[in-house]
């Protein structure tokens, strides 16, 4: 499922898509202003995973927020990762391929494009507009 991040109403979503409950994992791609109701809308001993910036700006998160949900803000940088720990790095790959050989990975897909359409289908992945991942296709 996807929820449109700009929703004033975005963190009510979240939780009506999590049957009501608040989320135990935040994946963090956007920053900026995204950050804090991201954060805020995690559960007791949730965690917070940062793995990117694409919002423009670099967040202010009020250091209150993990003492408050017991919660944990976590860097990933997988290119470091996979430097400092190559074994868990191939475990961790191993098991990523295995999920997509039993097709249990589901992303939401919200705009496809054949392949000549390229131009077109890179300009709405950049423009943040679109909900869900943009595909091309080969056919």
């Amino acid at each position: 499922m996807a929820i449109d991040a700009t929703s004033s109403s975005w963190r009510g979503d979240l939780r009506d898509a999590n049957d009501g409950q608040p989320v135990d994992v935040v994946i963090d791609p956007v920053g900026g202003e995204a950050t804090e109701p991201a954060f805020r809308a995690l559960a007791w001993n949730g965690r917070h995973l940062v793995i990117g910036f694409v919002g423009g700006g670099i967040s202010k998160l009020p250091t209150n927020l993990p003492l408050l949900k017991g919660a944990a803000l976590i860097g990933v940088d997988v290119r470091q990762f996979a430097l400092r720990e190559p074994r868990q790095a191939a475990e961790n790959m191993a098991s990523l391929l295995n999920l997509h050989a039993l097709h249990d990975l589901r992303p939401a897909i919200g705009s496809t494009f054949a392949l000549e359409q390229f131009a077109e289908a890179m300009q709405l992945a950049a423009s943040g507009q679109t909900l869900g991942r943009v595909i091309l296709t080969m056919t």
